[in-house]
């Protein structure tokens, strides 16, 4: 009985437990966690980082540095030339002809390099020189001498500066409707014992014979809605009168060295001076 017992329970279990836990265990991790993992991670990283750094640096750096540079070295080498000729040449005795030339040659560089040479022209106290300029400006560039009229007389010139500019043209009138705005403030000063400008002296007087003077009294008494008379008896001959009065004695001194032959670095020392920085030049016009 026992032998029997034996045989019928041991052979029975043995065979059925090892054949189901073995097979079923192994197949099932090891094919699916190995293959989903490697050809994933490879493919994707390695082609996206190396194209697009590359291709995207270098045409883009190369061109944009090589043009910025050549036109700095030209127009350095157009400023050596007319706007210096123009610096050295602008002096007492020149011809209109050669003036207006070189005026015209070194604008067509560096208007605001021009303008600024203008004025140092009659900041040198070169009076009649100055004149011609602004004759060629009223003729060529009439807005940037508009814009700049009120410092070539404050703070470069004189009020007289623009008399003798063709009657009736844009500039010719802007300078007397200063001149009428200058000569109410003066009045006002008068009357309260304060300083007024040298304006009522430098208005040329109505019978005066030189070029100019009689029709720009006209046209400034016209402005003001006076004629001529009661401009002369309202504000000319009493200001005239103050003015002598409060005049005093004054010594003009010209600091600026009589040469003919600057350098370009002496001319743009003398041009870049902060003494010139409130000259302007109007981009459109």
């Amino acid at each position: 009985m026992f032998s029997a017992l034996f045989s019928y329970f041991f052979p029975k279990e043995l065979p059925k437990e090892e054949p189901k836990e073995e097979p079923k265990e192994e197949p099932k991790e090891e094919p699916k966690e190995e293959l989903k993992e490697e050809p994933k991670e490879e493919p994707k990283e390695e082609p996206k980082e190396e194209p697009k750094e590359e291709p995207s640096q270098e045409p883009s750096q190369e061109p944009s540095q090589e043009p910025s540079q050549e036109p700095s070295q030209e127009s350095s080498q157009k400023l050596e030339k007319y706007l210096l000729e123009l610096f050295n040449k602008s002096n007492r005795g020149i011809e209109y002809e050669e003036l207006e030339q070189l005026l015209k040659n070194a604008y067509e560089e560096s208007p605001i390099y021009t303008l600024k040479c203008i004025a140092h022209i009659r900041d040198k106290n070169e009076r009649d020189l100055s004149k011609k300029c602004y004759r060629w400006m009223q003729q060529n560039c009439e807005d940037q001498l508009i814009k700049n009229m009120e410092l070539f007389i404050h703070k470069y010139g004189s009020w007289d500066d623009f008399v003798y500019l063709p009657l009736e043209s844009k500039a010719s009138n802007y300078c007397m409707k200063l001149m009428c705005r200058q000569l109410t403030v003066d009045l006002e000063n008068m009357k309260t014992g304060n300083a007024v400008s040298y304006l009522a002296k430098l208005i040329p007087s109505e019978k005066s014979k030189a070029y100019n003077h009689t029709g720009f009294n006209a046209g400034l008494a016209k402005m003001m809605e006076l004629h001529c008379v009661n401009l002369r008896k309202t504000y000319l001959t009493p200001l005239r009168k103050y003015i002598s009065e409060m005049e005093q004695s004054e010594c003009i001194q010209n600091n600026f060295k009589i040469k003919l032959d600057y350098s370009v670095d002496e001319m743009m020392e003398i041009l870049s001076n902060s003494h010139y920085n409130d000259i302007c030049c109007v981009e459109k016009f």
